[in-house]
């Protein structure tokens, strides 16, 4: 009798020490759980009640507590800022017609919207900015997608006319999203998840064609993973040799020292070191092409009509050519693809 009673407490032991430490796994939940910034992944969404429920997302950049994904809805990609700060969630920016690859500079860090708010527990609610009431409405609910079935947190947040309910499974973030209103039904589900993975983007590259005295492109292929440095990948693919007949536009010993978007002025700002003129060794015709063809490259890539050139800080000037305050470079309108 004694030894029954005696394996009764211990199984009772055993069985209240295992609630307390799932007890304390929940209360202990971080949002970094159920919202980590994934390095070289790519998530593909299916979409079901709308052409743009899909989506396919990417993490660019990821500093610290601070991250840019990308968001490909198929008829915009976003640009979209995300920071965990204070036990929150943030959405510092979303901006649209985003296609090229470059880190964006939050500066007013106010305007923003709580995703996730902790504790990671039902119950926890907050109010956005807008009025909007949204609150952790489930823990560990199933929920079924095209990449497998998750024990997810569950988030609702309630509209005048609508109700979003969002779920958030443990080392992936968002795998479940559901739009209801009235007898809308729109719904965004992980459909698959790709790591080490790069985003690839086809860039046209322009060249000078000095005997005709004309610019031609060529499209390649580029890829960038997270963190890489536009600078970089660019200084690497302009070093490339350029194709039979074409002459090269930037030496193996220029570098591009900062690439700077201003997307409100519509002008992308180029500094690269004074090799890109001391190695040059050209007369005027074939500078002005070279020119011509760094700005084609660089204005088509990040959609501007205006670009600005600089040399290790300064205003680029040579012999042939000088830019003074406020100058900048138009890009070509007419384009002419190359013909091997």
């Amino acid at each position: 009798m004694k030894k029954i009673i005696v394996v009764l407490l211990v199984a009772v032991s055993l069985i209240s020490c295992t609630s307390q430490k799932q007890n304390l796994e929940t209360v202990q939940a971080e949002i970094s759980d159920y919202y980590p910034f994934l390095e070289d992944t790519h998530l593909t969404y299916a979409g079901r009640g709308n052409e743009f429920a899909g989506r396919e997302v990417y993490f660019d950049f990821i500093q610290d507590e601070q991250a840019q994904m990308r968001v490909d809805t198929g008829g915009t990609t976003l640009a979209q800022v995300v920071e965990i700060t204070n036990g929150e969630l943030r959405r510092l920016t979303s901006q649209e017609g985003f296609y090229y690859w470059q880190e964006l500079k939050v500066e007013d860090d106010n305007d923003y919207e709580v995703l996730l708010k902790e504790p990671l527990t039902k119950g926890t609610t907050w109010t956005l900015q807008d009025g909007r009431k949204r609150y952790i409405s489930g823990e560990n609910v199933e929920v079924t997608t095209p990449q497998g079935d998750y024990e997810a947190l569950e988030v609702t947040t309630e509209g005048e006319e609508y109700k979003q309910i969002d779920y958030y499974a443990k080392d992936i973030g968002l795998v479940l999203s559901q739009y209801k209103s009235g007898e809308v039904v729109i719904e965004t589900l992980l459909k698959d998840i790709e790591r080490d993975r790069a985003v690839e983007q086809q860039v046209k590259f322009f060249y000078p064609d000095f005997a005709a005295e004309e610019i031609k492109y060529i499209r390649r292929e580029v890829e960038f993973k997270t963190n890489d440095s536009p600078e970089e990948v660019f200084t690497l693919e302009l070093r490339k040799e350029a194709p039979e007949g074409l002459t090269a536009v930037m030496s193996e010993n220029t570098t591009i020292n900062n690439i700077e978007l201003n997307r409100e002025d519509k002008i992308v700002k180029v500094d690269f070191s004074k090799e890109l003129l001391t190695d040059m060794n050209a007369g005027h015709v074939l500078e002005s092409l070279i020119v011509q063809s760094l700005v084609d490259t660089f204005g088509r890539y990040y959609q501007v009509d205006k670009v600005y050139f600089s040399l290790d800080g300064k205003a680029y000037e040579s012999g042939h050519m000088m830019l003074e305050e406020g100058d900048y470079f138009e890009v070509e309108e007419d384009m002419i693809e190359y013909q091997d």
